[in-house]
């Protein structure tokens, strides 16, 4: 059973024992890491205003390793350092803080589902500004919280289903020569669907960023055809073809639906066809 058989983390309420979990990773430890520059670490001129600070972050597309502070939290001195070495690993990143029980701050924990999170806690917000899963004081590591960050493609994928749309995910490379009928059977599929076009993401399978992602959602990268996944609008896989595929077959999939994953936390049996 493929671990990625469920994006609903960033769609739902973000659960920390479920899907999309510290135990999952997005991506590989070296993507998208660096040696920033101290000038590259500079923040966004950050204020003490974590919804202002939120917001300038997103629109200026950085991730965000944001620390959960609140009553009784100890060790946070420890914690914003980790916090601050992942900064420095990726790229375009910033570290902010938010303390859970300032009543300033309630819209943002709902919006987050941190509520109950155990203090210190970092969670993480991607490029796109959907929180895709977190780590309390005794499990966060800097690796561990950079592994959290999803890929761009992945963070494509987050976008469109939290629009409600399903999604095509079609992965090739340059040297297949069926990537052009895949595409259209794709583009006639979403036709149909014209109420709930799903949205279709290309993917380079040479692409070392991707490899992850595609690893996680079932793509075979050995393969010698494009792959095709379908995403539902509910984020859970349900189709993976290799090749042209029939563009009904392809709509079903879209519309298909999936019984929840990770029941009662676990993800077992989730995204089998």
């Amino acid at each position: 059973m493929k671990k990625f058989k469920c994006i609903t983390v960033a769609l739902l309420m973000l659960s920390f024992t479920s899907c999309g979990n510290a135990n999952t990773s997005n991506k590989s430890s070296d993507e998208g890491v660096s040696n920033k520059t101290d000038e590259q670490s500079k923040s966004l001129n950050l204020t003490s205003d974590p919804k202002a600070d939120l917001e300038k972050a997103q629109k200026a597309g950085n991730v965000v390793f944001l620390v959960i502070t609140g009553t009784g939290a100890t060790g946070l001195d420890n914690i914003i350092n980790i916090a601050n070495q992942a900064n420095k690993k990726v790229k375009k990143s910033v570290v902010i803080q938010l303390n859970k029980d300032d009543n300033a701050n309630s819209k943002l924990v709902t919006k987050y589902g941190i509520a109950g999170v155990a203090v210190p806690f970092v969670l993480v917000i991607s490029s796109k500004g959907y929180a895709v899963g977190g780590l309390a004081a005794g499990q966060a590591t800097a690796d561990a919280l950079v592994k959290l960050v999803p890929s761009p493609k992945y963070d494509e994928v987050l976008v469109a289903i939290n629009s409600k749309n399903p999604v095509f995910v079609v992965a090739s490379k340059k040297t297949f020569t069926d990537k052009a009928a895949v595409m259209a059977n794709c583009k006639a599929a979403a036709k149909k669907l014209a109420n709930n076009a799903p949205v279709i993401i290309e993917v380079d399978m040479s692409d070392a960023n991707e490899t992850a992602f595609l690893t996680q959602i079932g793509v075979d990268m050995s393969s010698a055809n494009t792959a095709t996944v379908v995403i539902t609008s509910g984020g859970n896989v349900s189709g993976n073809y290799i090749g042209v595929t029939d563009v009904q077959k392809l709509a079903d999939a879209a519309v298909k639906v999936v019984k929840s994953c990770c029941p009662s936390g676990s993800s077992s049996g989730c995204g089998k066809k």
